[in-house]
């Protein structure tokens, strides 16, 4: 993976309860939340690395990953930037399953333990900052002998009313 649960403890993605202690230290519903989170990463990490860097590209990029020895400047700049952008683009599908789930009489809408508010917001919040960010790669990896093909609608930003 190429991002963690510290990517979701403060800031616009947030998530309550999660944390970056060991897991051996923490508390039920700490390994609950992180758990969850470390599921949509595995979830949506693939799918969105195919989109920001092309799919001949998310091999390359991944085994360089993995390796001890990162000597290549622009593969650096390209694996150190794309984790927010993964951040913000994993954090917004969370947010949009959060509100709701599904059983066998129907969709039921999960009324919050505090103050509900829509989670519309925060979604577009997380996929505006996703956009900002991958416009920023494109821009910086333009003249990159490396060749990133990136998904247009990762460079499109949306509004909150759908407009």
């Amino acid at each position: 993976m190429l991002i963690d649960t510290t990517y979701f403890i403060d800031g616009y993605r947030q998530i309550q309860n999660a944390t970056a202690i060991a897991p051996q230290d923490l508390r039920p519903d700490n390994q609950a939340v992180n758990a969850a989170i470390v599921a949509y990463i595995n979830r949506y990490q693939g799918k969105f690395l195919e989109k920001a860097v092309g799919n001949t590209f998310v091999e390359v990029l991944l085994a360089y990953a993995k390796q001890k020895e990162q000597t290549d400047d622009e593969m650096n700049y390209i694996l150190s930037a794309i984790r927010e952008p993964l951040a913000d683009y994993v954090y917004f599908h969370i947010v949009r399953d959060a509100g709701e789930y599904t059983t066998k009489t129907g969709v039921i809408r999960l009324k919050g333990a505090n103050t509900a508010l829509s989670p519309v917001m925060r979604q577009v919040t997380a996929w505006n900052e996703m956009v900002d960010k991958m416009r920023a790669i494109v821009e910086a990896v333009a003249d990159y002998a490396i060749e990133i093909v990136v998904q247009e609608e990762l460079l499109i930003k949306i509004h909150y009313s759908g407009i």
